[in-house]
């Protein structure tokens, strides 16, 4: 008979849902979206069986971290704030996706740890590649369609769904920035480690169509931390025959879409007279100045800044610098909180890949999202909370499964004493 695994579907749903939907918005249940539902029944899986369990006497770490953030949180919706306490709530509930952490970790536990990586792995691969071929398909469509696709893409589509934006460089060439294209570097980085493993032709094949997808959303931020990620990879796997065969495809390419493009001429024209730039510069020292009034414990969510853009003041409570809205909400208390809570589990991720090498890559996604939120709203929103869910996740089953699994304890031992003979002996065990 056929059974269906709930649990599976319910993690493959989540994982589709967070790359390929944007927002959440494209399948829409009267006031809810996708991304809300699921969210519901992950907590819900989780939370009744953990409370019966005494999840929360074993995992101290992600206590003080991720739920002593969110206690805070909650207090200062409750004690601060000059705007409505709906307002206050919503804002909230963009953080409350930490909460993704505590599923991910029950659902990790299910199987062997090594299994769980592997399959989370393979599927953000699979994802991030269908991903980067449709942004590629994409903006060559826009390309030959010229401006006449502006009302199908940008109004039709990605207004309409928060889906994205569409641009024009000097009129004619596309850049289309959607809100999930920070996950095409992550799917880079993943390829990069497999190719400098494995080699193949096809994994060369993945990098390619992951660099081309990054070059086509005309991003600064996202083309300089790719680039210094995937050096940081290259190094941690040591300079081989490979990174030269790679680097050489990767400079004739860059070539010729320079020849075409004139990329140049592009990066040169974004920072003369670069609008979104300007604004966020702006916007930054309107936020610190806002934050030096209740630099403490802020001015609570939702609270309102007049900032100055080119002559017209515009008064909004949401803001593109995501830390910057942090620190004004919440204060210095807050942001450090979060801080903390996010930098655990990347130095710890970090710390673990010389267990699984996987958590590496993990890590360095982890890393970008945070890079990328400095000029973007990623890390205080579903997409970068639900990324980091899975990264300590992850970690937290791994260290769960290392200090009560003693085979874990053995194979640790046993890597410890090999590595000391590989220099000695000329070989190299990967793993």
């Amino acid at each position: 008979m056929f059974r269906i695994d709930t649990k599976k579907l319910l993690f493959y749903l989540i994982i589709i849902d967070l790359v390929l939907s944007g927002v959440g918005r494209i399948i829409v249940f009267g006031p809810l979206t996708s991304r809300t539902i699921l969210f519901v029944i992950a907590t819900f899986s989780w939370l009744l069986p953990s409370l019966m369990r005494g999840y929360y006497k074993s995992n101290i770490g992600s206590v003080v971290t991720v739920l002593g953030f969110l206690s805070y949180l909650m207090i200062n919706i409750l004690l601060i704030g000059d705007s409505s306490f709906s307002t206050r709530v919503d804002f909230f509930l963009r953080y409350a996706f930490l909460l993704m952490v505590f599923y991910f970790e029950n659902y990790f536990k299910k199987d062997s740890i090594y299994e769980g990586i592997t399959e989370t792995k393979e599927l953000l691969k699979l994802l991030t590649l269908i991903f980067s071929i449709f942004s590629i398909g994409l903006w060559i469509w826009v390309w030959f369609k010229g401006e006449a696709a502006y009302q199908i893409i940008e109004i039709n589509f990605f207004k309409k769904y928060s889906y994205g934006q569409l641009a024009f460089i000097h009129g004619k060439i596309p850049r289309i920035f959607m809100k999930t294209s920070v996950f095409i570097p992550i799917g880079l980085f993943f390829q990069v480690d497999d190719f400098m493993r494995f080699g193949t032709k096809k994994t060369l094949l993945c990098i390619v169509i992951h660099a081309l997808a990054i070059i086509t959303t005309f991003t600064t931020g996202f083309w300089i931390f790719s680039v210094v990620i995937v050096f940081v990879i290259l190094l941690k796997n040591g300079v081989n025959p490979k990174v030269i065969y790679a680097g050489v495809i990767g400079l004739f390419c860059l070539m010729l879409l320079n020849n075409k493009f004139d990329l140049l001429n592009i990066l040169e024209s974004k920072y003369e007279g670069n609008y979104t730039a300007d604004n966020r510069l702006v916007q930054f020292k309107g936020l610190f100045k806002e934050f030096m009034v209740k630099p403490v414990f802020g001015h609570g969510f939702g609270h309102k800044v007049a900032i100055e853009y080119n002559g017209s003041i515009r008064v909004t409570e949401s803001f593109e610098i995501s830390y910057c809205e942090l620190l004004v909400d919440t204060g210095v208390v807050g942001l450090l909180l979060f801080l903390f809570c996010i930098f655990y589990y990347v130095i710890r991720l970090i710390k673990q890949s010389r267990i699984v090498s996987d958590l590496f890559i993990f890590s360095m996604g982890l890393i970008f999202i945070c890079l990328q939120s400095t000029t973007n709203p990623y890390i205080n929103n579903s997409i970068g909370l639900t990324y980091f869910g899975i990264c300590a996740g992850l970690s937290n089953c791994l260290k769960h499964n290392t200090n009560n699994n003693s085979s874990i304890r053995d194979y640790m031992t046993i890597k410890h004493l090999l590595s000391k003979y590989e220099k000695k002996f000329n070989i190299s065990v990967r793993w």
